[in-house]
């Protein structure tokens, strides 16, 4: 058997912790570094048409490490990067819309990330399992947290962090 190939696509997609999403026909694809680069570690989004294995965009690199996968809510795709802070890119583009911290501190942000690397959308929200847990040794109950991407404020530098806490 000598199978038909459509179409090679070089990514840099190394051992990323998200895993690729299918959204309206386009995959979206985490590239990353930190398996080998532990010390200084990014993601970059990608999204690609599948039709023919070419690059519609890739967002800037994000010095951070991704923790979940990607999803849509209304015209943003969302990535949250080492438990604690979002980063919202335009699908259109690719830019950098907005980065949110997800409480004051780290170990509160940390406390309201997604554990299991799974974030939903559902109108204007985001949803996920709260961590609960940091490194001081801080325990909040673990639930269900809700984020509305309407709190953004779109007009402030994308990479100036935004503190939103979830509901």
């Amino acid at each position: 058997f000598t199978p038909n190939i459509e179409w090679t696509l070089e990514t840099n997609a190394l051992e990323p912790y998200a895993e690729m999403s299918l959204i309206e026909s386009f995959l979206y694809l985490i590239e990353s570094n930190h398996s080998w680069n532990p010390n200084e570690p990014y993601f970059q989004l990608t999204k690609v048409d599948p039709q023919t294995g070419t690059y519609q965009w890739k967002s800037i690199k994000i010095a951070k490490i991704e923790n979940s996968t990607p999803v849509k809510c209304n015209e943003l795709i969302v990535v949250q990067a080492s438990a604690g802070w979002l980063y919202f890119f335009d699908d259109a583009t690719g830019d950098l819309k907005a980065t949110v911290k997800l409480g004051n501190n780290d170990n509160s942000a940390r406390r309201n990330s997604a554990v299991l690397h799974t974030i939903i959308s559902y109108n204007n929200h985001l949803y996920w399992g709260n961590n609960g847990y940091d490194t001081s040794g801080g325990v909040d109950p673990l639930g269900l947290m809700r984020f509305n991407v309407n709190d953004l404020n779109l007009s402030y530098n994308p990479n100036d962090e935004q503190i939103i806490e979830p509901q």
